[in-house]
């Protein structure tokens, strides 16, 4: 098979990965064909359901029948995006029935990190003396996964900082009013990526003023975790973030008890943290959320969060929504005051992707060190997808 091939099927097993809600496992999908046909198809559905290298493999005798699926799928190649598993958790190792089924060539997107795995997986399909090519399409098969291998490597959830605002850098009017800045496409993508992450984060200013529900409203969707964060414990008891118990509140330490145990009896988890003013180190709570299983979160604001979450080095992502409308200079732009004095001292990140959405524009940038030069690779002077 050319690398062209390769690199064409590899791209349909990304896609079909991304079918999948199987946080906190990582997005897999899997291909396998034969005398250059598609036979079978898998994605991996959601944590505890079958890999996807079952489902494809699966899927050929739903098609062909246990004897004919068995004969196609002999000598056949699988594509899968992510190195196969060979070690035991909810499901079986996958390359003990990729060996049985006898492939002749395995391709891979890219090596699992996970330390059960780390290269394991291609090692014993080499040892059954089946082919294996790895890195076809990597870099895609990383960022399809990239809250997946930050969880493997740091041991914290991926952070993206979502934000919408005005064509002058506004999050909301004089009179804190921001529904709606962003069209409702956009919305539309904040809703798909709530369905994707495993908590959205919100500070206790957001929760005042717009009083959210966070939840994903995708039909089949799935809503996720919500976090607030709250020093003081300011969430009325009758927030809408509160209809039921998939919350958690951070706050500090020395917050009233009494209102503590009204947001526990209401159905929130409360985290406490050492911290003074309302504030406390927020590495700590997204270290708790690693603990809980969450390795995505989404933090939709306001500004003092987002400025804090920037200022610690914490986003990994910004994800902005910008709206061809112009508020006017009475209120805060989208973050705060981070004690800044010079250029060089900035808060670097690379743009990563540019495109129009709906009536406004989405800008995805990445933290990146400052000192070396940004990659333009994947960004260039036209890259505005309409």
């Amino acid at each position: 098979m050319s690398r062209t091939d390769d690199e064409k099927y590899m791209k349909e097993a990304l896609l079909l990965a991304a079918k999948g809600r199987p946080s906190p496992n990582p997005y897999v999908g899997a291909l396998i064909v034969k005398g250059g046909k598609i036979i079978g198809k898998g994605f991996h559905k959601k944590a505890g359901k079958p890999h996807a290298e079952i489902e494809a493999i699966n899927s050929v005798f739903e098609k062909f029948g246990k004897e004919e699926g068995k004969r196609m799928l002999e000598g056949a190649e699988l594509y899968v995006n992510l190195e196969p598993c060979n070690h035991a958790g909810k499901t079986p190792p996958c390359t003990d029935k990729i060996i049985k089924t006898k492939f002749a060539r395995v391709v891979v997107g890219i090596r699992d990190e996970n330390k059960k795995v780390k290269g394991g997986g291609i090692e014993k399909l080499k040892k059954a003396e089946i082919k294996v090519d790895v890195g076809v399409l990597e870099r895609e098969a990383r960022e399809i996964n990239k809250a997946f291998f930050k969880m493997c490597e740091k041991g914290m959830p991926y952070l993206t900082l979502k934000l919408a605002l005005s064509l002058d850098g506004r999050t909301a009017t004089k009179t804190g009013d921001s529904k709606w800045i962003s069209g409702e496409e956009s919305r539309k993508v904040v809703h798909k990526m709530r369905d994707k992450v495993g908590a959205v984060m919100v500070g206790i200013g957001t929760v005042l003023a717009d009083n959210p529900h966070l939840t994903c409203r995708i039909e089949g969707g799935r809503s996720p975790l919500r976090v607030i964060v709250d020093g003081n414990l300011k969430t009325p008891l009758d927030a809408n973030a509160l209809f039921d118990k998939n919350v958690v509140i951070a706050c500090n330490k020395g917050a009233p008890l009494q209102r503590k145990n009204a947001l526990i009896d209401r159905g929130a988890k409360v985290l406490e943290y050492e911290g003074e003013g309302g504030k406390f180190n927020l590495q700590e709570l997204l270290a708790d959320l690693a603990k809980m299983g969450i390795n995505h979160v989404m933090c939709e604001g306001g500004a003092e969060l987002a400025t804090e979450l920037v200022k610690e080095e914490l986003a990994d992502e910004v994800m902005l929504f910008i709206a061809p409308k112009i508020i006017g200079g009475e209120r805060q732009g989208m973050f705060g005051g981070m004690g800044i004095l010079s250029i060089g001292d900035a808060k670097c990140f690379e743009f990563v992707k540019v495109e129009r959405v709906g009536g406004d524009v989405m800008v995805v940038a990445k933290k990146r060190e400052c000192e070396i030069s940004p990659s333009q690779e994947g960004f260039g002077g036209s890259n505005i997808k309409k």
